[in-house]
């Protein structure tokens, strides 16, 4: 079975104002299981808020890895969830 969801994710900068990325990456992925893996392009939807829709194909437990790229700086978060 899959599971259909919007990820969707903030980028601010220190002073906590919105950062427009250039480009914003996410990619999914099950640490207890290889070959599941997934990259999505996230889309702007203004103020610094991006939104992908993603399809995990497992239930469990999934990594979320965002890159993204900002006026030539590089941002990363990771967070784990779990998909029931």
């Amino acid at each position: 079975s899959q599971e259909a969801g919007a990820v969707r994710f903030r980028i601010r900068d220190a002073s906590g104002a919105p950062v427009v990325a250039e480009s914003v990456e996410l990619v999914i992925r099950r640490p207890a299981q290889a070959g599941v893996d997934a990259t999505y392009t996230m889309r702007p939807e203004g103020a610094g808020e991006y939104a992908a829709a993603v399809e995990f194909p497992l239930h469990g437990l999934w990594e979320l890895r965002v890159f993204a790229r900002a006026g030539g700086e590089a941002y990363q978060h990771a967070a784990r969830v779990t998909v029931p």
